[in-house]
């Protein structure tokens, strides 16, 4: 018997409450930003920038397309319901 395993993405639609997390995602967008880029551009320190994208990818706003790479997630529209 073989069993297939589905992971579904649900966005959870949290709203960002912190301004530094909001302030970071200006320097995101769909392109991939490695973490280190991210750092320098936000001048901030890479802990404190770490666990703002840890969060974020949790609230469903960032999401790490891999080798420590970020991407935004696309908002969701009232119009297409997407």
């Amino acid at each position: 018997m073989n069993v297939v395993a589905k992971q579904h993405e649900l966005p959870l639609d949290i709203g960002i409450e912190d301004d530094d997390e909001a302030g970071l995602l200006q320097y995101l967008d769909h392109q991939p930003l490695h973490i280190d880029d991210i750092r320098k551009n936000a001048s901030l320190p890479i802990a404190a920038v770490s666990s703002m994208l840890t969060m974020l990818e949790l609230k469903g706003k960032v999401k790490q397309v891999g080798c420590m790479h970020y991407v935004r997630m696309q908002e969701r529209t009232e119009i297409y319901g997407n």
